[in-house]
């Protein structure tokens, strides 16, 4: 990707926040914007500015891989440690994953916390 379509994507990034997070309305008004009076490389700035939206979404989802039935009060102590752990609001998405044998596993965008047992063996 050349440097006017990451920087174009990058500024394009940086007006959809509001509130610290990527709000729908100014993505939409953007790409309505972008429409209308599409830049040179059009479709190498949407592809680029799709997968920065892309990437800063994930960030928001957490996966929690779980073996067995998981208590909510543990889902609840997790959501906590990773607001806190973030400084932003992370959303879980408990997922039932019977190859763990035991234990957790947490995935956010690139980062993952594996206390699995599958996790240890390997």
């Amino acid at each position: 990707m050349n440097s006017f379509v990451n920087n174009f994507s990058k500024k394009l990034l940086s007006l959809s926040y509001d509130h610290g997070r990527i709000s729908e309305e100014k993505v939409s008004a953007i790409l309505s914007t972008l429409k209308s009076n599409p830049p040179h490389q059009f479709k190498s700035i949407l592809k680029s500015y799709f997968q920065k939206i892309r990437t800063e979404l994930l960030k928001e989802y957490a996966k929690v891989e779980h073996a067995g039935p998981l208590d909510h009060s543990l889902l609840s102590q997790i959501q906590i440690d990773l607001n806190n752990y973030y400084n932003r609001s992370i959303h879980l998405i408990p997922v039932e994953n019977p190859d763990l044998l035991a234990g957790i596993k947490i995935s956010i965008a690139d980062d993952i916390w594996d206390s699995s047992v599958s996790g240890q063996l390997q």
